[in-house]
């Protein structure tokens, strides 16, 4: 990702099957599971800055909309590796996979080196399949859509292959669906 790209905004994060990111509840530690499209508020996701000395401008907490809770993960007691829930940011590196590729594919891990990746875990397409951390040897890549306010409980038709509009301001995403990447790369 060069440093001309941004993600700071809010999306619909779909999974390589076309499911969600979702959240279905507000207690820590519950797991980040794929659901089927509804528009709803728990599968909306703010995207900013990571915070902490030392962090790269790649790294990005990632928050819930409906529950304003965190993206997170822990390792202890967690033999799966399942990706959860915390009220305490935790800082994710985001990483376009191919930049060729279109629409762009983007990976998410808790550190810079990528060794450990999001994934939706069993690869089911059904509700609430669990995400996890797993090595970059079997990638899950994630599509981001953007989120415009008054379509939220529009199904867009083709959230990530939505055709790009033009330069989109990371502050004033009107192009709902519009896939993100940089602008540099359509040259």
């Amino acid at each position: 990702m060069s440093a001309a790209t941004t993600l700071t905004g809010t999306y619909y994060i779909s999974s390589r099957l076309g499911t969600y990111l979702t959240f279905t509840d507000t207690n820590s530690g519950t797991n980040l599971t794929t659901f089927q499209y509804s528009g709803a508020p728990e599968q909306q996701w703010v995207l900013a800055p990571g915070t902490g000395s030392g962090v790269s401008g790649t790294a990005y907490t990632v928050k819930n909309v409906q529950y304003q809770t965190y993206v997170s993960y822990n390792a202890t007691n967690n033999p799966a590796n399942f990706v959860g829930q915390s009220s305490l940011p935790l800082n994710w590196f985001v990483n376009v996979s191919n930049v060729s590729q279109s629409p762009s594919q983007y990976l998410f891990a808790p550190d810079p080196s990528f060794a450990s990746i999001w994934n939706d875990a069993d690869g089911y397409t059904s509700n609430n399949n669990p995400v996890s951390l797993e090595s970059r040897n079997s990638p899950s890549l994630f599509l981001l859509s953007a989120f415009q306010a008054l379509s939220a409980r529009l199904r867009p038709q083709q959230p990530h292959l939505h055709p790009k509009q033009g330069p989109l301001d990371p502050l004033d995403r009107s192009g709902y669906g519009d896939d993100l990447k940089d602008n540099n790369d359509n040259n």
